[in-house]
């Protein structure tokens, strides 16, 4: 019976390393993802000047533009994570140029795009005390060459 109690024991505790690195894996794998959506909705906003202004020397976004740009890629991009269709995806944006102001750290005065990307699900884990529940990542784009 000893030897039943002991292996029973192991094999828990095998299972339970099991389960916790796959889940890990994948719980990264969507970090990155996540990182990577984040930066590539920067990017296209960053992209979204608004061009009567630029003619009239001054440097600001178009952010009805930008925003609609960044949400159809956030719906689009969905079916990159693992599991996209059980997740909640929100985005937020925040802008750096003449209409909005600068930065302290942002000394030259470039435009700037900053997205903050979140991803909210049940829980990312399937051992019972482990609880995360969502992922937060931010991606800033400089225009540097005006």
């Amino acid at each position: 019976m000893k030897v039943f109690i002991v292996f029973s024991a192991i094999f828990m505790m095998g299972l339970t390393c099991i389960v916790y690195q796959g889940d890990m894996n994948a719980y990264m794998h969507e970090q990155e993802t996540l990182k990577m959506i984040a930066e590539e909705a920067a990017c296209r906003a960053a992209l979204e000047l608004d061009e009567s202004a630029y003619g009239m020397g001054e440097k600001r976004f178009d952010e009805y533009a930008a925003e609609s740009s960044v949400a159809a890629y956030v719906s689009e991009a969905r079916r990159l994570l693992a599991y996209g269709g059980k997740y909640e995806i929100s985005f937020k944006m925040s802008y750096e140029d003449d209409e909005h102001g600068y930065s302290i750290g942002n000394d030259e005065e470039f435009p700037a795009v900053i997205v903050s990307v979140r991803v909210e699900t049940d829980d990312f884990f399937r051992l019972p005390f482990l609880h995360r529940n969502s992922i937060t990542r931010k991606s800033k784009y400089e225009i540097k060459g005006l």
